[in-house]
């Protein structure tokens, strides 16, 4: 890298050489923690990811590694930055 003009002080202007770390405030997206609690059916099996209706909304959902047949109900259990996990709901559809 040192020949394509790496070590040259115009590369510093384009390469950034900088940390953003999570503990300075820097984050990737937001959690939507309004998800947490909320019950909704599960449209795919989740083997363990896949698709569940919450509030009317069709959303991209991980289990918490266990398989869920298509039509259980779920429960989210926790957001994780973009991805929302669920649980197996003890209720009865």
């Amino acid at each position: 890298m040192y020949k394509l003009g790496y070590g040259s002080k115009y590369m510093k202007f384009l390469i950034l050489d900088t940390e953003q770390k999570q503990e300075e405030g820097y984050t990737s997206s937001e959690k939507d923690v309004s998800f947490i609690g909320k019950t909704g059916v599960a449209e795919t099996p989740l083997r363990p990811s896949g698709v569940v209706t919450i509030d009317g909304k069709r959303t991209n959902a991980q289990s918490q590694g266990e398989f869920i047949d298509k039509g259980a109900k779920v429960i989210v259990s926790e957001v994780d930055s973009m991805k929302i996990i669920v649980k197996k709901s003890e209720e009865e559809i």
